[in-house]
């Protein structure tokens, strides 16, 4: 696809949240890989801001490298409202991305497309499949450009005649929003907020059908990965090259999980999402589960993980879906609605006021620990400030406050390896694992 025309929001200097809302010329975008470059946009960028690296010396007493440790997180405390520390990168990095499909370049049609775009950002980020429309919400809604970072017209490559999957003309509307900007408005409506941090489904489909079995990539992958982009649920699929061929269709249609994990071990899914269908008299007869995987030891390449009806703040992760769909593409729509209604379940925090949590933290060395770790502990959308109470040569103890509960919010710290955590009457004991 080519690019045909790009922009930015509208000028002006209005608040959203925390973030100015600066004019078009001014504005920055945030980078990755497949954002276009700040030149590419045609957007000034101001000139990179000189910075000094310090070096610190470590002293032989940990009285005095305690000590040194306190005065600089004094200093980084007083001076936390000035600057900040590179943010942790997105998991999900197309969250706040949207491709609408456009009749033209006017003004009414980008109008049009931004508020579906905005729609589909906030089904995302709240994990249900039609948000509801509070007041702020429907004020969004009614002017949705407020919330755009940048957006661009593009349009498709493939020769007239074919399905575009997008109009007449092959336009699309390609739009950036602002993600602090959204969240604000979101935690304004009091609405549940699911954050970036989610798990990678691998998804294993056995189709029965044309008197032969087969493994899915193709055709049922395609709209499957479609809906999974629009609920904000991230998928992939296994190669099937000669490795994955080892793994018999039969086994995944039977469900024999530990050969299925076996063969999964390699793509370090968070998530299995393992089906099977058939083609009937009336269509197409699907079963699915979704699981949590097992951990397998390296060495000994054997499971390790504890048995699946040990407790957990919620329990580990097992549903069975079973539809009968006019068509395969239908089904398998139909199975990322449910996977992401699941998943929102256990990771959205729905609660309406924001609660404050203690926490105690080991783990925490030197300086950069610590700014890894508030930055971290920033990040995360769930979580809404952080405050250090006290500091002992062991440990930090933390304030945390959040819309979750406390058993949810141990759920999320933990959805990565960095944070260990323990609850303990009312508050919780974090470990962290820093990346050295």
């Amino acid at each position: 696809m080519r690019r045909v025309a790009k922009g930015c929001a509208p000028h002006g200097g209005k608040r959203l949240g925390r973030r100015l809302q600066t004019p078009c010329s001014e504005r920055v975008p945030r980078l990755n890989d497949d954002t276009p470059s700040a030149t590419t946009l045609g957007i000034a960028t101001a000139p990179a801001r000189a910075t000094s690296r310090r070096t610190v010396t470590r002293t032989t007493s940990p009285g005095h490298r305690f000590g040194g440790f306190l005065a600089r997180v004094a200093v980084l405390i007083g001076c936390w409202t000035v600057t900040s520390f590179a943010a942790l990168a997105e998991p999900v990095p197309w969250l706040y991305d949207v491709q609408i499909p456009v009749a033209s370049q006017t003004e009414d049609e980008r109008q049009r497309a931004t508020r579906l775009a905005l729609i589909e950002v906030l089904a995302r980020l709240t994990g249900t499949a039609r948000p509801t429309t509070p007041e702020e919400i429907a004020a969004a809604l009614a002017a949705p450009a407020r919330y755009v970072l940048r957006y661009q017209f593009v349009s498709t490559e493939r020769p007239a005649g074919e399905d575009l999957g997008a109009s007449e003309t092959g336009l699309l509307l390609d739009v950036r929003f602002d993600a602090e900007a959204v969240l604000t408005l979101l935690r304004d409506a009091r609405q549940p907020i699911w954050g970036a941090n989610r798990p990678t489904v691998l998804v294993w489909l056995a189709v029965r059908g044309g008197g032969h079995d087969d493994l899915v990539t193709a055709g049922p992958a395609a709209a499957l990965d479609e809906r999974a982009r629009q609920r904000g649920v991230a998928t992939a699929w296994p190669l099937l090259d000669l490795r994955d061929r080892e793994l018999a269709t039969a086994t995944v249609w039977g469900f024999f999980w530990e050969e299925i994990e076996a063969a999964s071990w390699r793509y370090r899914p968070d998530l299995l999402l393992v089906g099977r269908a058939a083609r009937g008299h009336h269509g197409w007869l699907t079963d699915w589960e979704l699981r949590e995987p097992a951990r397998f030891d390296t060495a000994t390449f054997r499971p390790t993980h504890a048995p699946r009806n040990a407790p957990n703040a919620h329990g580990r992760l097992n549903a069975r879906f079973r539809y009968q769909a006019a068509t395969l593409e239908e089904a398998a729509r139909t199975v990322i609605d449910d996977v992401a209604d699941t998943l929102a379940a256990r990771f959205a925090v729905h609660g309406g006021y924001t609660r404050n949590f203690q926490a105690t933290v080991y783990g925490v060395r030197t300086v950069r620990d610590y700014a890894s770790l508030f930055d971290h502990l920033n990040a995360q959308e769930y979580i809404e400030r952080v405050a250090m109470l006290a500091a002992t040569p062991q440990t930090l103890d933390i304030r945390l406050l959040t819309r979750s509960d406390l058993a949810q919010l141990a759920q999320l710290l933990t959805q990565d390896d960095r944070l260990a955590v323990r609850r303990e009457s009312g508050r919780l004991d974090i470990t962290w694992q820093p990346r050295r």
